[in-house]
């Protein structure tokens, strides 16, 4: 089961068991870096997004049209951005269909992670202002938070899918 996130698995046979779990956990922290720095993208995307199309929101009655196309683009844009990069960068390491899956796997759950990852971020701030003593380290937390969170709940969904795709990928090799 662990050498399922290994990049070449039958050169993985032949390694001692030392060199197996240190090719695994290469494997596995090259994921988790892939998947962090997707959420440091999709954070910026979104902080970028909510600075460019907070004066269409100020209006005083914005239609319910532009309502909907601004949410729409502050939803899946920053996704959508993310899941690409991830999906080119894993693309250097896995195959085609693995690659895909994860970071598909990353474009539904990030959502997800942001739902829990927003409002958990003000208590995250509050603490860091308070440690600090500085206003300016409430944001700062703040923003440090959302980024953790989206990469602590995006990399299990991100490895379950490769777990997954390499199994199935393994099961249907013709013989």
């Amino acid at each position: 089961m662990v050498s399922l996130f290994v990049d070449h698995p039958k050169d993985f046979a032949s390694c001692s068991s030392q060199m197996k779990q240190r090719r695994v956990m290469r494997a596995m922290l090259r994921l988790f870096a892939i998947v962090g720095i997707s959420s440091v993208i999709t954070t910026g995307v979104y902080g970028a997004l909510v600075l460019m199309l907070f004066p269409v929101l100020q209006r005083p009655n914005p239609s319910w049209v532009t309502q909907t196309i601004v949410l729409s683009i502050l939803v899946l844009t920053p996704v959508v951005i993310a899941a690409w990069w991830m999906f080119r960068k894993l693309r250097l390491s896995y195959p085609l269909r693995t690659a895909r899956a994860t970071a598909v796997a990353f474009g539904i759950s990030t959502p997800v992670a942001l739902g829990i990852a927003f409002p958990l971020s003000a208590l995250v701030g509050a603490y860091s202002e308070k440690l600090a003593g500085y206003p300016v380290f409430g944001l700062i937390g703040a923003i440090v938070g959302i980024v953790v969170m989206i990469a602590l709940l995006g990399f299990v969904p991100c490895a379950v899918a490769l777990w997954v795709t390499r199994q199935t990928n393994q099961s249907y090799r013709p013989q």
